[in-house]
């Protein structure tokens, strides 16, 4: 099952999110949208180093939103991630199932947050990203995070 799944990681890292589908989403308060950004189909950052980024890659291999979630997180925490709290269901603005892992992790002697949000459709799998130093990423901006992972549109 590992070789499958490091493949799956493989080729969802390799596609070229700019030949993937436009994602809309509402740019949280406080953030700017950065440009030109060939991994990503969008990407915001806060001036305090907070930053939100959507990838829009190919379903291939097809997987549902179990197997891209669980295969995700298992990367992550193969590289040194700790999981915080229990995954969340949650939901585009236009009714996508999706899936909500938060993980924490040490750097350089500070700790930091990233979250992973996966919505998956039957041709896309969509990945939110968003992180930063877990000082910064809480209150507000975890709350209009939150708030704008929801307003993410796919189908």
């Amino acid at each position: 099952m590992r070789p499958l799944i490091s493949t799956a990681l493989l080729a969802l890292a390799l596609s070229a999110a700019a030949c993937g589908p436009k994602v809309d989403l509402a740019t949280p308060p406080g953030f700017a949208v950065l440009d030109k950004q060939q991994e990503y189909a969008y990407r915001a950052a806060s001036a305090d180093g907070v930053v939100l980024a959507v990838r829009a890659e190919k379903n291939d291999p097809a997987g549902n939103l179990d197997f891209w979630a669980d295969a995700l997180s298992q990367k992550l925490l193969a590289g040194g991630y700790s999981l915080d709290g229990e995954p969340r269901e949650v939901r585009t603005r236009r009714g996508v199932p999706g899936r909500q892992v938060r993980f924490g992790r040490e750097h350089q002697g500070r700790p930091q947050r990233l979250w992973i949000t996966v919505f998956v459709t039957p041709s896309h799998v969509f990945v939110a990203e968003a992180g930063g130093d877990a000082e910064r990423f809480k209150g507000k901006a975890e709350a209009a995070v939150q708030k704008a992972i929801e307003s993410l549109a796919v189908d």
